[in-house]
């Protein structure tokens, strides 16, 4: 049916397309016949002023981060009781290209990595940590010529020399990083290492950690660095720059995305900025 903003702008449901933890995503419409990613939040056991603050705090992070390699927020609003985010549509998540086999060329995976690397380079100037990012929350955008972040679900804002390790109330098992296990605090180095995993598994073709492993499993395997192993035997550039941003313990990574990118610049066959 057709739900409204607080001004009586009206978006007509069309239909579901993707589910997660924490709400639904729809297909929406308006009067003008713009297209749109529509995301309602789902309660799951969760009070009415705990799904406010998830919706708030997701929404008040998007504000604050309009860039082209950022999915952009529209509209935020409340309707009968259930919270909504109206997004920009895109195209097909990243999770589509690693189906058993690999799919995209060595250069294609480079340029993917430039938009992740511009991408969080602002996101993290802006103090923010991703902490979910994956194949499912990276998406290209209708035209296929860059991939765009989407999901700041369960982000939060990092101050360095202040954050006290705990760990956090929410994330993703199937991608828990290191820095997690073993220190219970994610970092902006933290969204390298999930960045490596996307660029790995896009290489392979697969997840480098089968995601359907039990938890304890998964961990394992995180701690013991076998993703980066994975990368190191691929015995090429591209793996060898993936493997550092899947090193076990962040201050052994890259520093930042810009300097992430700096170095898989080196594999363009064109550059202009030397």
């Amino acid at each position: 049916g057709f739900i409204e903003n607080h001004t009586g702008y009206k978006y007509k449901i069309i239909e579901p397309f993707k589910s997660g933890g924490f709400g639904t995503v729809f297909l929406g419409v308006d009067i003008f016949e713009n297209t749109y990613a529509i995301k309602v939040f789902r309660p799951a056991g969760r009070t009415y002023e705990d799904v406010k603050t998830m919706w708030d705090n997701e929404a008040m992070l998007l504000r604050s981060l309009f860039h082209p390699y950022v999915a952009y927020l529209h509209d935020a609003f409340e309707y009968n009781y259930a919270f909504y985010l109206v997004f920009e549509l895109l195209g097909d998540p990243l999770s589509n290209y690693v189906n058993g086999k690999s799919i995209l060329d060595d250069n294609t995976i480079i340029q993917i990595a430039r938009s992740l690397f511009y991408g969080l380079s602002f996101i993290h100037l802006h103090n923010i940590v991703h902490r979910d990012l994956s194949l499912d929350n990276v998406l290209f955008d209708r035209n296929k010529t860059i991939v765009k972040i989407t999901d700041f679900g369960i982000s939060k804002e990092f101050e360095p020399f202040v954050q006290k390790p705990a760990e956090p109330k929410y994330f993703n098992t199937k991608i828990i990083c290191p820095d997690l296990i073993i220190s219970g605090l994610t970092t902006p180095q933290s969204d390298l290492y999930h960045a490596g995993l996307i660029l790995l598994s896009l290489k392979l073709g697969n997840p480098p950690i089968d995601p359907n492993k039990n938890f304890e499993e998964i961990q394992k395997l995180c701690v013991e660095g076998y993703p980066r192993k994975l990368a190191e035997e691929l015995h090429c550039p591209l793996g060898d720059k993936i493997a550092v941003l899947l090193r076990r313990r962040a201050e052994y990574r890259y520093i930042s995305a810009i300097e992430a990118w700096n170095d898989f610049r080196a594999l363009l066959k064109i550059k202009h900025f030397d």
